[in-house]
């Protein structure tokens, strides 16, 4: 009689497996441009917010107002993005972003920018990048082992 051996788990991904998985390559280097920029957003708002107001307290209410969003929304949004097709998510976001940036470029450089549509627009620019370009898989689905590339590609569309 044969013994039977238990199942083995999948074999995990090695970092040279990731890395050379396009999927998984694109939405890292995604996620850390749109990261990268984020955190410049951040320090152009408080550079503008201070020479258009001359104010340290205003200053320093811009990134109280970037991150208040995610304080107040974040579970709402997750709980969201965990029901919406990850696609439109993302297209929403991004198409959201692009169009607040815009707004803000047009009203910066007409000289009609003012403290009031930074901290709007900070807040703004939040709710739609926060999970644009987001390196890691949204909602709680696909938390496991990196697994192999079909499976990422799975857990991301």
């Amino acid at each position: 009689m044969a013994v039977e051996s238990a199942p083995q788990p999948p074999a995990r991904a090695t970092i040279g497996t990731l890395l050379r998985n396009p999927n998984y390559l694109s939405i890292w280097v995604l996620g850390s441009l749109t990261g990268f920029i984020r955190w410049f957003q951040l320090l152009a708002f408080g550079v503008y917010a201070f020479e258009i107001t001359g104010s340290p307290i205003l200053v320093a209410i811009v990134p109280i107002l970037w991150g208040l969003p995610l304080a107040l929304f974040g579970p709402v949004i997750g709980g969201i993005a965990d029901r919406v097709d990850r696609k439109l998510l993302l297209s929403g976001s991004i198409a959201m972003v692009l169009c607040v940036a815009t707004a803000m470029a047009i009203m910066s450089y007409t000289g009609s920018l003012t403290i009031i549509h930074i901290f709007a627009g900070a807040e703004r620019l939040v709710l739609g990048d926060r999970h644009a370009g987001s390196p890691a898989p949204v909602g709680g689905r696909c938390r496991r082992g990196a697994g192999d590339g079909d499976e990422f590609r799975r857990c991301n569309e």
